[in-house]
């Protein structure tokens, strides 16, 4: 295994994959795009690369090659030696990451780079995550839909990738005008007093990480403080961003979920249950910008099926979260 893990990483050095990290890297502090010429891209999330020479050398100089003859042959067969799909002649990939189709890095890192682009003059395509929302997102910023290609995975060569300024979503309240404009584009203007308060459940099925364990003590007292439960689950962007326009309070475990208080009106409450073994302030830009109030409820305890290396299901003390919302709100019944 550790002479395969060896060869793997001088197949990456040789298809020139570092060559291009750090074309990525000198966008970092100037916020400018950077034109990478001739660049292959296949999978999603997309592999990026500057050629698709086969390296020979590594066979001869890695010590097993003569096991690996078959899956050598149909790499070569079925990856390097491939005619490309299609060819395009500017692109920008928002496909190439990890978390690719996580809503918050969407939100908070993807289309900030859009705004960034297009500010700059970029006239070319978009490749983006196979993903209704994502789409939607980018015919609500105003981009024109032959501009964006859902990613499925096909081999593209393109003929000058531009990369794009690298977002980290916690720093952009180091950024916080750039992270307002993109508010201002996305957020319908809407009339009538914002009064609704949601619980972002995810205590659903197949959902197996920061469930509340004790949702059957906590739903009385959201139900007296007129929280109703809420799942973006089957909603399109435009009416998850109508529903948070009217919303108030939101009260629910850390997760993606949170990022719609971007759309809330100023001065919201946000309570954002934690595990102890996980805390992440991945919504404080938001929070600065619309000076929404805020608490962290840690959880006293964690379902002790999971690790501590894991995100644990949520316990959150009653005594608690009724404290702060006999502070900060008015009972409904």
């Amino acid at each position: 295994m550790p002479d395969l893990r060896r060869w793997l990483s001088q197949m990456i050095r040789n298809l020139n994959l570092w060559e291009f990290t750090q074309a990525a890297e000198l966008g970092t502090n100037e916020h400018r795009l950077i034109p990478v010429g001739e660049v292959f891209l296949k999978g999603s999330p997309a592999m990026v690369a500057r050629s698709l020479t086969l390296p020979f050398q590594i066979f001869r100089d890695f010590s097993r090659a003569e096991e690996l003859t078959g899956m050598s042959k149909r790499f070569v067969r079925d990856v390097l030696f491939q005619e490309p799909d299609e060819e395009w002649d500017e692109a920008l990939c928002l496909d190439a990451f990890l978390w690719h189709g996580n809503y918050w890095h969407w939100i908070m890192e993807c289309l900030p780079k859009v705004l960034l682009a297009e500010e700059q003059g970029f006239a070319g395509l978009y490749l983006i995550p196979d993903n209704d929302l994502f789409a939607e997102s980018m015919s609500l910023l105003g981009i024109a839909p032959e501009r964006v290609r859902r990613n499925k995975g096909a081999l593209l060569r393109i003929k000058n990738l531009y990369v794009s300024p690298r977002v980290e979503g916690v720093k952009l309240i180091e950024h916080l005008p750039l992270l307002a404009k993109l508010r201002d584009r996305l957020v319908p203007k809407t009339e009538g007093a914002a009064d609704k308060r949601y619980y972002l459940t995810r205590n659903l099925p197949g959902v197996t990480v920061r469930r509340i364990v004790n949702e059957d003590q906590i739903l009385p007292l959201l139900e007296r403080f007129g929280f109703e439960p809420y799942c973006g689950d089957g909603r399109n962007m435009a009416q998850q961003m109508a529903d948070f326009a009217q919303c108030r309070a939101v009260f629910g475990p850390h997760g993606a979920a949170f990022t719609n208080a971007l759309f809330m009106p100023p001065e919201g409450l946000l309570l954002e249950a934690t595990s102890p073994h996980y805390i992440y302030h991945h919504i404080q830009p938001v929070i600065r910008l619309l000076r929404h109030r805020h608490f962290s409820l840690v959880a006293v305890r964690g379902d002790p099926g999971f690790p501590l290396s894991d995100e644990p299901n949520l316990y959150i003390d009653p005594v608690v979260l009724e404290t702060i919302l006999l502070r900060e709100l008015e009972p409904v019944r």
